[in-house]
């Protein structure tokens, strides 16, 4: 296959894609290894499920990576103002989606109880609380009203401040849930500790703001990691032997995102990887791919997963790759072909174009200066 060009596509960020795409597939193995955990409890070896353990721990980056693209994307695209309609758009493209979703999680996770009772539950903590793999999409419309909010206050304050404080905010908000064992006030206390912990903003907000001053900031920033680029490419390698042995070592127990480690792995690897794919001139056809349908992809891949059984014939690594490859490529091909409707893009997302400026997710009317951008 012949790389894409993207020389001539002064619009184009194409670190973005490459980082879209990895945090893709970040996301994607999570599910894969814990899809793999459950299946091989009770056969692998212990070091068997210790490494596929470890790898979870090690894609952790995916969803907080993708905090920092949304953000990044909204600062660099808007320098002023949300353009006419922003909101319009974003709940067509991602609310809508979100809430379909919702529901068929609801109704695939209760396929042994298949009452309306059980799938009415689901779909309200769902939707509300966030209770299922698309939980990402109410962290980024918080963020989207955050933006609307703060982005002026934040061009004018000093960002070694602002950066700091929101660093701060979010090891304290994610160290109490770490660290101070649930409130068992009243009945199923624990689930709403454990979701609380996910959904507001506080959990993601140092992210959003480091996306905000990359995307701001953008060819200092691209400066800065050349000067800088010994630390960047040590600083993964560190952070991530710091979260492998913090983990082993279960301090904290918790084994997601949502661990104050990770606030640094995932910084670490969001600047190795702007380095490595900075200036860009050309992209493989199957990175695009994966970039393009990502929002699908992330979508969907866990409802494929829920389906799979174990194979006796493969040992747990082939399987995770297995499991991993096969939920990519159902969920390329659902999307695809769903999206040949004109209703698809608001069940499985809409797939993203190369086209202009698309991988900012603006249509024509939104860049143009005549509308009032």
């Amino acid at each position: 296959m012949k790389n894409i060009n993207l020389q001539g596509e002064s619009s184009i960020v194409p670190e973005l894609i490459f980082l879209r795409c990895v945090a893709c597939l970040a996301v994607v193995m999570i599910h894969a290894a814990e899809t793999s955990l459950e299946a091989y409890a009770d056969t692998a070896a212990s070091v068997e499920l210790l490494s596929i353990h470890l790898l979870r721990m090690a894609m952790m980056f995916g969803t907080p990576t993708f905090i920092f693209l949304s953000e990044f994307l909204l600062a660099k695209s808007y320098p002023d103002n949300l353009p006419t309609g922003f909101f319009e758009k974003r709940v067509k493209l991602l609310l809508i989606p979100y809430v379909s979703m919702s529901v068929i999680y609801a109704v695939a996770w209760n396929t042994a109880d298949f009452s309306l009772s059980a799938i009415g539950v689901s779909v309200v903590k769902n939707i509300f609380i966030g209770d299922s793999t698309v939980y990402f999409i109410l962290i980024v419309f918080q963020f989207y009203f955050l933006h609307l909010f703060l982005h002026r206050h934040l061009q004018k304050w000093k960002k070694k401040i602002v950066l700091t404080a929101s660093l701060a905010v979010n090891m304290l908000y994610l160290g109490f849930f770490n660290f101070v064992t649930p409130f068992r006030f009243f009945p199923h206390s624990s689930y709403i500790w454990y979701r609380f912990s996910w959904i507001p903003f506080f959990g993601w907000v140092f992210y959003f703001i480091l996306g905000f001053y990359c995307g701001k900031h953008y060819q200092y920033i691209k400066m800065q990691l050349v000067r800088y680029r010994k630390w960047i490419f040590a600083a993964p390698a560190v952070t991530l032997a710091l979260v492998l042995f913090f983990r082993y070592m279960n301090f904290p127990a918790t084994p997601s995102s949502k661990r104050i480690d990770i606030i640094f792995y995932t910084t670490a690897m969001i600047f190795a990887l702007m380095y490595l794919f900075r200036d860009a001139k050309t992209i493989h056809p199957l990175i695009m791919t994966i970039s393009n349908y990502s929002f699908g992809i992330f979508l969907t891949h866990k409802l494929f997963m829920h389906f799979f059984l174990p194979i006796p014939q493969l040992n747990i690594y082939f399987y995770t790759i297995v499991v991993f490859l096969s939920s990519i490529g159902l969920s390329i091909a659902v999307t695809f072909l769903v999206n040949k409707h004109r209703w698809g893009k608001y069940i499985v997302g809409r797939i993203y174009s190369f086209k202009g400026n698309n991988q900012q997710e603006t249509p024509e009317r939104e860049r143009n200066p005549k509308y009032g951008t």
